[in-house]
């Protein structure tokens, strides 16, 4: 390209820039496939559809380049948008197609005599931005509209919710065309409720983050994965390697573990933040006691205020063990008795387990004098009968403290 005609593409360009505005208020002008659009879509969309198009298309002429990604994802959005509304796809594609014959009429109307190679040059280079915007369109709804048939029919879910209850589930796999793995990961998750202005909103928020899971497992190629929410909480099935518990060992263990971790990290950025979530690992008959296991796991680990995890039944296996109502664990929470009326020396006690046994941590984290631990330490010594940091003391109060908590867990 000579530097003339170099010049006048610039120029072309230029003038388009200018001319934008009427661009854009003629996409939706004396065209009948648009007359039965919702006023607002026409009002509002198709202008912003204009100006996404005609700006990020012009940029990518003036530096003969492709749309990078980041422009494309725009359309991707809206393309869902389309697909959740139902819109036919056949309608989707004419406005994007309509969007490149305004386009290109602008820039004719942008040339000027003596400026043809140039205007040819930038027509011939539009179609390439085109094309990708139309292709990412199109792929993009197709996608969605299959997330969405799946959902609808909820065949995925079916299969979870049947193994999560113990039943036998091949039949409803063969129909949703998924293979039943021999053993899980069996994650128990909660989420944040969403935001919604009624209950109605509440229902199209949830129904949304679900939907965003299940394109997030697509996209990463783990349709294996079966997921059932009920509303801000659920389970989530991940297919276990095989032979990760066998002679691969703990080697093997640990890396399944972290396979459902990353799961839950993707369902994390899909569907929002997880608040809390704990696994457990089963064949394929034990799905439902499992299921209960990192409920209960999840519940203790929010109580002792872990985190989001996942987290497993050894990081919490003494509070698991005390969860079970009877004397023993009465028993064992009864060593709190005797400082219940002195709420402060039970927080000491607590806090000097929680900065293992530091008295200098422990008189940082009460905001009190290191002298005022040692008393409150000597006090509790009295009452209780024995040196909290002692051996015996740490396990006493470890054990109580736990005890306490399983209480407050209980049903």
């Amino acid at each position: 390209m000579t530097s003339t005609q170099s010049d006048a593409r610039t120029a072309i360009l230029d003038r388009f820039a200018d001319s934008t505005g009427g661009a854009v208020r003629s996409l939706a002008a004396e065209d009948r496939a648009l007359a039965d659009m919702p006023a607002e879509i026409l009002r509002f969309e198709v202008p912003d559809a204009g100006r996404y198009y005609f700006t990020h298309i012009a940029d990518a002429l003036r530096e003969r380049r492709p749309l990078a990604q980041a422009e494309l994802d725009w359309v991707r959005t809206r393309s869902r948008v389309r697909a959740d509304e139902d819109f036919p796809l056949e309608l989707v594609m004419h406005n994007w197609l309509r969007g490149a014959s305004v386009l290109a009429s602008a820039l004719m109307d942008a040339a000027r005599p003596g400026e043809e190679q140039a205007l040819i040059g930038l027509l011939r280079d539009l179609w390439g931005p085109v094309d990708q915007l139309v292709s990412t369109a199109a792929a993009t709804y197709l996608e969605r509209r299959d997330v969405l048939a799946r959902h609808e029919r909820g065949a995925e879910q079916l299969v979870a919710r049947a193994l999560l209850a113990g039943q036998d589930a091949e039949g409803l796999a063969q129909q949703a065309d998924l293979v039943i793995a021999s053993e899980y990961d069996v994650v128990s998750l909660t989420f944040a409720r969403p935001q919604a202005a009624d209950a109605a909103a509440l229902v199209v928020a949830r129904r949304r983050r679900m939907l965003r899971i299940m394109t997030a497992l697509d996209r990463a190629g783990r349709r294996d994965v079966l997921v059932a929410i009920d509303e801000d909480a659920g389970f989530a099935l991940v297919p276990r390697p095989d032979g990760a518990d066998g002679a691969a060992g703990a080697a093997g263990a640990a890396g399944a573990a972290g396979a459902a971790g990353a799961i839950v990290e993707l369902i994390a950025r899909a569907g929002g933040p997880v608040e809390a979530s704990a696994v457990s690992r089963a064949q394929v008959s034990g799905i439902q006691d499992a299921a209960e296991e990192a409920a209960r796991v999840r519940r203790i680990a929010v109580a002792n205020g872990l985190g989001p995890g996942p987290h497993e039944l050894a990081t919490v296996a003494l509070d698991y063990q005390l969860g079970a109502p009877g004397i023993a664990r009465d028993r064992i929470a009864a060593v709190l008795e005797p400082l219940a009326r002195t709420p402060e020396l039970v927080l000491t006690a607590e806090a000097l387990l929680q900065c293992d046994g530091d008295r200098a941590r422990t008189a940082r984290m009460l905001r009190v004098h290191p002298n005022t631990i040692a008393n409150r330490i000597a006090r509790i010594t009295s009452l209780i009968g024995f040196d909290p940091l002692s051996t015996r003391g740490i396990v006493a109060l470890s054990a109580a403290f736990a005890a306490r908590r399983a209480e407050r867990l209980a049903p």
